[in-house]
């Protein structure tokens, strides 16, 4: 096995294996979950539901930003405790003002979505603060290359939803299904957290900063335009049952291709962290078979 090939395999078992198997593991609990509250709750409900739901998935560009520059920060300069405490907690607060404007929508949201009370709104303010702080101590983890400890996340997180989501659907409907996505978040949150420390010995601080952030969405956001604007197109241009032929397509291909995603968040650091070497083309080319086998 020549050197290049041992990198590649080395970075698939230690970076992308994990990951990947978290992210087919994410990816499934979400579809047993959908599959099987769908079954327990009428169409209206459900339509509810799915609303909301839908709502948190939107969050998925800033809290994907977060997570990058978070990772990167730490790819930089090396993962401490005063690091740690100091993004986590400036992260808390740049989301605290968002969670206030979601509360005091919530009545708005209420109407406009046709739910049946405030409780299914309310559950998106701490979702938002949970969610932030989640994608920030993910992101510290990766650039720190500790890829188990997030895979962990992603598995004990589905966990708690599939499990108390699915109990707290029975006695409390929407409500209860929401519960259990908000709470688990704060799972993995706890998993997380215990793991967020340098090796002994090392000092220094630094903090997120919210510029670099602010250019981390704006490479995730043309990501995320770039991979959802087909379905908007199709709606547009075809047919009723070829757009929903189309949107039933891409929904399996995206799916798929949260496999890749999620190694890239992996890969990332790393190439980062090799950037400025002179061993930089090789961890361009070892990362990118990394990221691009899962997708073939």
């Amino acid at each position: 096995m020549t050197s290049l090939a041992r990198r590649i395999a080395s970075l698939a078992a230690r970076g992308a294996a994990p990951i990947a198997v978290a992210v087919a593991v994410q990816s499934a609990g979400n579809l047993a979950f959908h599959s099987v509250v769908g079954r327990m709750l009428d169409p209206g409900a459900y339509g509810a539901l799915g609303a909301v739901l839908s709502a948190m998935v939107m969050l998925a560009v800033p809290l994907g930003a977060l997570q990058t520059a978070a990772s990167a920060l730490v790819a930089e300069h090396g993962l401490t405790r005063e690091t740690a405490r100091r993004t986590l907690r400036a992260v808390a607060l740049w989301s605290l003002p968002p969670a206030l404007v979601v509360l005091l929508c919530a009545p708005l949201l209420r109407d406009y979505f046709h739910l049946a009370s405030l409780a299914e709104t309310v559950q998106l303010a701490p979702y938002l603060i949970a969610a932030a702080v989640v994608a920030a101590a993910r992101g510290l983890l990766l650039g720190d290359r500790q890829v188990g400890t997030v895979a962990a996340t992603y598995v004990f997180s589905t966990v708690v939803r599939l499990g108390l989501g699915l109990a707290l659907v029975v006695p409390f409907g929407v409500s209860g299904a929401l519960a259990g996505t908000v709470v688990s978040e704060l799972a993995a949150l706890l998993v997380a957290v215990p793991r967020l420390r340098g090796p002994a010995g090392r000092t220094g601080a630094t903090g997120l900063r919210l510029g670099a952030v602010a250019h981390a969405g704006i490479a995730v956001t043309g990501l995320f335009l770039f991979s959802t604007a087909d379905l908007l197109l199709a709606r547009h241009h075809l047919g009723d049952a070829e757009s929903g032929s189309y949107v039933a397509a891409a929904t399996v291909a995206k799916t798929v291709l949260a496999l890749p995603a999620g190694v890239m968040a992996a890969v990332f650091p790393r190439l980062l962290a090799a950037w400025p070497t002179p061993g930089r083309t090789r961890a361009l080319i070892t990362g990118g078979a990394a990221v691009t086998g899962p997708a073939v």
